[in-house]
């Protein structure tokens, strides 16, 4: 009995293992996966610890751009104090050449007051005496007077042309300054569409990335945690989905608010550019008209230095010819016409006066506009900045992607070796996706062959350990039999002795 025991117990334990083996290999399998998924995540972390100290590598490479670009900022404003101060002075210049002229005014008037008075009192004199200068010194008197008028005419003049020489500079300065504006602003522009370009790429990587992480998500979910259930492994899957929409929605809101952020600022350069086209015209426009009166002005000086030589040659030929009293008269008609000039001269620099009013005016509109200018250029090295930024925050996010991607490639691989070693036919299949649910179907059909060999090892052992009961049983029952008969043979030899006897 013994024998058939050990023959019985023998032979349940080999035919145990020829099941369970199989199962014992794939639970291996998964343990070398899971081994291995795990390996991936310690990889992972060390890569999200290079990408942090990259990071900060970029931090302070911004850094000191930005303080570069600080020092940029002040040495502009630097310059352009120096100019506001230049400006400045140019102003006082005209103030002062003003007062000056505003004195001439003066002079040429009381001098006015004092040849009528002069005129009057030898009238008055010649009228009471006989006695008195004579009419030819009256005369030239009078010529002198003219023409120390006219120097200081002259002077004027060339006063007023070394202001236009300065004006023109000055126009000059800014209209290189406007085309440096309208460059920056077409530099600007360039950035703005690269900008956008960049934007458009981030989104479309999103989108990709976002595709792709949630296989690989779903992936380590599932060969990690296969004993714990589906509904687990569902709840895992939205958590992780809601977290990527999250962020892809996160990203979309900061998408647009940097498109409405760009039209905006687009907006206020073409302002700004049709603004000061329009001044930068209207300053043409008056600097040629000053040019086209400097003209008329220097034309006319040049014919009252030709009247003034006629007149000398007159006045000369009068002494000649001693004929006094129809020199006076040409030479009062003459000084007549002089006078009549200096009028039209008086009301020419008058005129000039205006101009270089309007002339401060744009001055001050340059002005406005130079500060507009260093507006936009704030604007336009802030810009650069974010998209400096945005440039790295795209070349880190290409990077994880690059990863996320080479991760899904082994990923898959490793699907491809689970599905053949769980597969003898592999099936064909389109996305990671499909193969990831054949690999999960599999790993459930391994997980439910498993609970079925382990309910039926148990089923077994069970019948095994009730056979050795019933076994130890009827050997205790063959003890008694034996023990019976042994007592009924001694019982039925004593009755034989008893009746030999």
């Amino acid at each position: 009995m013994e024998i058939i025991d050990s023959s019985s117990s023998s032979s349940s334990l080999l035919s145990l293992p020829s099941r369970y083996h199989a199962h014992l290999t794939k639970l291996q399998q998964q343990k070398v996966t899971i081994q291995q998924l795990e390996h991936d995540k310690l990889e992972q972390a060390k890569l999200i610890k290079e990408m942090k100290h990259l990071v900060k590598l970029v931090q302070k490479n911004q850094g000191s751009e930005v303080a570069k670009l600080r020092k940029e900022l002040e040495n502009r404003e630097h310059e352009l104090l120096k100019a506001t101060q230049l400006i400045d002075k140019l102003t006082r210049q005209v103030e002062a050449l003003q007062a000056v002229t505003a004195r001439a005014e003066s002079a040429q008037r009381d001098a006015e007051t004092d040849y009528i008075l002069r005129h009057f009192v030898e009238n008055d004199n010649e009228k009471g005496a006989s006695t008195g200068p004579s009419p030819l010194e009256e005369l030239r008197t009078e010529l002198a007077r003219v023409v120390y008028d006219d120097e200081q005419k002259t002077n004027r003049i060339q006063e007023l042309e070394a202001e236009l020489t300065w004006v023109r500079d000055a126009a000059d300065a800014l209209s290189q300054e406007v085309q440096s504006t309208k460059d920056a602003k077409q530099a600007l522009l360039e950035e703005l569409e690269e900008k956008r370009s960049s934007e458009f790429i981030v989104q479309h990587e999103c989108k990709q990335l976002n595709n792709l992480r949630q296989a690989p998500l779903l992936l380590t979910s599932t060969s990690i945690k296969t004993n714990d259930g589906a509904l687990y492994k569902n709840e895992q899957w939205q958590s992780m989905a809601s977290v990527c929409q999250n962020l892809v929605k996160s990203l979309r809101d900061q998408v647009k608010t940097l498109t409405s952020d760009k039209q905006k600022l687009e907006h206020a350069i073409n302002c700004c550019q049709q603004s000061a086209d329009q001044r930068f015209k209207a300053f043409e426009n008056d600097q040629k008209t000053i040019e086209a009166e400097n003209a008329q002005l220097r034309a006319e000086l040049t014919r009252l230095r030709l009247d003034l030589k006629v007149i000398g040659l007159q006045f000369q030929k009068l002494e000649e010819a001693d004929s006094p009293e129809t020199a006076v008269e040409e030479e009062l008609m003459r000084l007549i016409q002089a006078q009549a000039h200096q009028k039209e001269l008086v009301v020419r620099i008058g005129k000039i006066e205006q101009k270089l009013d309007r002339l401060t005016d744009t001055e001050a509109r340059c002005q406005k506009l130079v500060v507009e200018q260093s507006d936009l250029l704030k604007q336009l090295e802030n810009e650069r900045c974010h998209s400096k930024e945005l440039v790295q925050s795209t070349a880190t996010f290409k990077e994880t992607t690059e990863m996320a991607v080479k991760q899904l490639k082994k990923v898959e691989i490793e699907l491809r070796v689970i599905n053949c070693t769980a597969n003898d036919k592999t099936e064909p299949y389109e996305t990671i996706a499909d193969l990831a649910r054949m690999v999960v179907t599999s790993l459930k059909r391994q997980q439910d062959e498993s609970v079925d060999a382990a309910v039926a090892s148990m089923q077994v052992f069970h019948l095994t350990s009730n056979l050795e009961a019933h076994l130890s049983h009827l050997r205790a029952f063959r003890d008694k039999y034996g023990n019976c008969t042994s007592l009924m043979d001694n019982s039925r030899y004593c009755s034989e002795l008893t009746h030999c006897k």
